[in-house]
């Protein structure tokens, strides 16, 4: 179930989610994510996951797509 901010309708991710999502963005390899933010590949795929299902989409390459056609993605924290 997508985590939606009921002021103004935009998608919710949390600030490790959003961190992931900007990294998978810019093109970077879970990986690399990993290593970067120092936990286990399996971490980032776990978030990546929830990232996909949040914002209704079923891959990488259609987050991507997504996420450059629409970067309000990104614009608002779950909770805040």
């Amino acid at each position: 179930m997508a985590r939606i901010n009921k002021k103004n309708a935009s998608i919710c991710l949390t600030p490790k989610e959003r961190e992931i999502a900007q990294m998978v963005a810019d093109g970077q390899i879970s990986k690399d994510i990993a290593d970067k933010l120092g936990v286990d590949e399996k971490t980032i795929k776990y978030h990546l996951t929830s990232i996909y299902k949040i914002i209704g989409v079923k891959n990488r390459a259609t987050f991507v797509a997504r996420y450059w056609q629409d970067k309000k993605i990104l614009d608002t924290v779950y909770g805040a």
